[in-house]
């Protein structure tokens, strides 16, 4: 160390602090006694928006398929799982949902377990855009009405915010109680219960029940889940008098313990089928994609 640096030690400090924070923007305070000035933290509000935006209608039947030909914990497992979506779609914005249960039996028309709809709930509304109030008097502006402009300017803002947080309040207040009215259905919806019924499966029932439920909606959108082997064998409730226009159909717990084949050919048969009937789309799901995914809605 040279003399020089010896006899100035404090402007080697210090110049060696300065470097250290044009690098990094601040030193940390352990390292050097020279801080960055302290930001200002975000305004903290007791309420703050979950879901801005509108969210369509959903109307949603489910068929669920009995056993011996389906097993009863699917059965089950289904009931669950669009229970879990159904609680985690009620949220600000949700314009509403409507929920059909049935049971595939050997006659599935008449099936029908529960039906419950979920209010909907206005979208929640931003933060307002607030004013930018003066900090100083505009050229020739007596001190009297710069102050009125900055009070008035801070007043408006103030009154925005008291505004929105009211809204906020309110909303979110309706917002836990559709969850409670919901829940008393959903816990209702959970505990159903499979009959055994060893006698035939009637798929073709099953959509024309939910054909019937579907067809009362015109807007939003519709999802159809069949949780089910899809063995079909009896014509008692076969028609071709079924509507699935613009319905999302889901075929879930799809079990096949027959050759590759003959397991193609069922899926081919019915996708083409509700094809037919103007589903929108057909997707398979096999149990253990099921569990993974948990495709409802």
């Amino acid at each position: 160390m040279s003399p020089q640096q010896k006899k100035h030690p404090l402007a080697t400090f210090i110049l060696s602090c300065t470097l250290l924070v044009l690098l990094s923007g601040c030193a940390p305070s352990f390292t050097c006694a020279i801080s960055c000035p302290s930001r200002p933290t975000p305004q903290a509000y007791p309420y703050t928006p979950i879901n801005t935006t509108v969210i369509p209608h959903v109307t949603v039947a489910l068929y669920d398929d009995t056993p011996p030909l389906q097993r009863a914990e699917y059965f089950s497992k289904m009931l669950h799982m669009l229970a879990d979506r159904i609680d985690s779609a009620i949220v600000p914005g949700e314009d509403g949902l409507d929920i059909f249960v049935g049971a595939i039996t050997h006659k599935s028309i008449g099936q029908d377990l529960i039906a419950f709809h979920v209010k909907p709930i206005p979208p929640d509304k931003p933060k307002p855009v607030l004013q930018t109030c003066p900090t100083e008097a505009d050229q020739g502006e007596t001190p009297t009405h710069f102050a009125n402009r900055s009070a008035a300017c801070q007043q408006a803002n103030s009154k925005a915010i008291s505004d929105w947080q009211d809204f906020l309040k309110t909303n979110h207040e309706l917002l836990s109680q559709v969850k409670a009215q919901a829940k008393q259905q959903i816990d209702a919806m959970e505990n159903l219960k499979p009959t055994w019924d060893s006698i035939a499966d009637d798929i073709y029932g099953a959509l024309a029940s939910a054909s019937s439920h579907l067809s009362h909606f015109s807007s939003g959108e519709k999802i159809l889940l069949l949780s089910s082997p899809m063995r079909n064998n009896t014509a008692i409730d076969q028609t071709e008098n079924v509507s699935l226009r613009q319905t999302i159909v889901r075929v879930d717990f799809f079990s096949c313990d027959t050759s590759a084949s003959s397991c193609d050919s069922i899926k081919t048969y019915w996708t083409e089928k509700l094809m037919s009937y103007g589903a929108s789309s057909v997707t398979w799901y096999t149990p253990q994609d099921t569990l993974v995914e948990a495709p409802t809605f």
